[in-house]
C-alpha cells in the first residue's frame, strides 16, 4: 500500500476537517477536505480518491446519504471505501448509511489515535477486494475473447448465439449468421511466416470492426 494514499474528507464542521486531515498527513497520507457535500462530489469527480471518509449530517446542500449514494454513481466510485462519520448510533441511520452505499462508518467524537489505523485497514482490504476484480476480468477475458485479434472467440459466439435464437423465437424475428473466410490464407502462413499470417488476420479483424453496426457481434 502506498503512503501517499488520497483521502478525501466530506465534512461541514471545519474543526473536524483540519484535525481528521492533520492526523491522516500525519500517518503520511495525502488528504483533500470538501465544506459540503456538491463540494466533496466536484472534487471526487475530478481528482478521485482513495478513500473518503464522509459526514452524515450537513445540514445546507446534500447531506451525507445523498452524497454517498451519486458518488456511488459515478464509474469510478462504484468500488471506493466509504466510511461515514455520525454521531448518530440507531438502527435506521446505520441502515441508511448501508443502502446509500456505506462501507463502514465511524462513530463521533472520533478516536483520533486509532484513526490511522483505521483507515490503513480499510486501504488494505479495497486492494484485496481490486485485486480480485482484476483478476477475475482478466479471467473472464481469457475465456471469451481471442488472444490474438482480440474478438470473442467461439465460447462466445456459441452463448451469444443461443440467447440471439431465443430472442429471436421469443418476438418472431429473423435472425442471420454470417460465415467469413480468407482465401488462400494457408499460402500466406506457408510463404511469408505465420508472424505475417498473424498481422493479416488482426489487421483483417480491424478492418471488419469498423463495418460492424453495434447490434452486430464479431466473433473468431
Amino acid at each position: 500500500m502506498s503512503d501517499q494514499s488520497h483521502i478525501l474528507i466530506i465534512d461541514d464542521d471545519p474543526l473536524i476537517r483540519r484535525l481528521v486531515a492533520k492526523t491522516l498527513q500525519n500517518a503520511g497520507m495525502q488528504t483533500t477536505v470538501a465544506a459540503s457535500g456538491e463540494e466533496g462530489l466536484a472534487l471526487f469527480k475530478e481528482h478521485g480518491a482513495d478513500t473518503i471518509l464522509l459526514d452524515v449530517i450537513m445540514p445546507n446542500g446534500l447531506d451525507g446519504y445523498t452524497t454517498c449514494t451519486q458518488i456511488r454513481e459515478q464509474s469510478t466510485g462504484q468500488h471506493i471505501p466509504i466510511l461515514m462519520m455520525t454521531g448518530l448510533d440507531d438502527l435506521d441511520s446505520i441502515n441508511r448509511a448501508f443502502e446509500a452505499g456505506a462501507t463502514d462508518f465511524i462513530s463521533k467524537p472520533i478516536n483520533i489515535p486509532l484513526l490511522g489505523h483505521r483507515i490503513r485497514y480499510i486501504l488494505r482490504a479495497a486492494q484485496t477486494t481490486q485485486s480480485l476484480l482484476d483478476s477475475e476480468k482478466r479471467l473472464h477475458h481469457m475465456a471469451y475473447f481471442d488472444n490474438l485479434t482480440d474478438l470473442p472467440n467461439r465460447t462466445f459466439f456459441q452463448e451469444h448465439l443461443r440467447i440471439m435464437i431465443a430472442l429471436a423465437h421469443r418476438h418472431q424475428q429473423k435472425l442471420a449468421v454470417l460465415f467469413l473466410d480468407i482465401d488462400g490464407f494457408k499460402r500466406i502462413n506457408d510463404t511469408l511466416g505465420h508472424l505475417i499470417g498473424d498481422q493479416v488476420l488482426q489487421e483483417t479483424s480491424n478492418r471488419l470492426r469498423k463495418c460492424l453496426r453495434a447490434s452486430d457481434a464479431f466473433t473468431r
